[in-house]
């Protein structure tokens, strides 16, 4: 996993150093790469901790992909977020999405929620 977050800021440097010598520079070329690096990492980091989870607690493999779902929309809203944080009126649409986002996560853990203690009472009575 380190040696992917690595590259991934390798690329962004090596990005970055590129446009610069290409002279195209300024207030819309950091936030993209910014942006891009907190998405890649975030993809990473949420896919090894739920990979990691899954192998030392077996029965949380049942939610684990609505756990990595969960886990990839908040980096890709944080990395949207950084990407248009030099445009306020495209900030507060993205703001407004992620509060549409964790509204419906939290409708949608409910459901979840009550199906997996439902299974884990009917495991324990056996």
């Amino acid at each position: 996993m380190l040696r992917n977050l690595l590259l991934i800021g390798l690329i962004a440097l090596v990005v970055s150093l590129a446009l610069d010598l290409m002279l195209f520079t300024g207030p819309l070329v950091y936030p993209l790469i910014l942006g891009t690096v907190i998405i890649g990492a975030g993809i990473f980091i949420g896919h090894t901790i739920v990979r990691n989870i899954v192998e030392d607690h077996p029965e949380f493999s049942s939610a684990a992909p609505y756990a990595k779902f969960l886990l990839y929309s908040i980096f890709l809203m944080v990395g949207l977020g950084a990407i248009f944080a030099n445009f306020p009126q495209t900030a507060h649409v993205v703001q407004n999405v992620a509060w549409g986002v964790a509204i419906a996560a939290g409708i949608m853990l409910a459901p979840i929620i009550y199906a997996l203690a439902k299974k884990m009472i009917k495991e324990t009575k056996e």
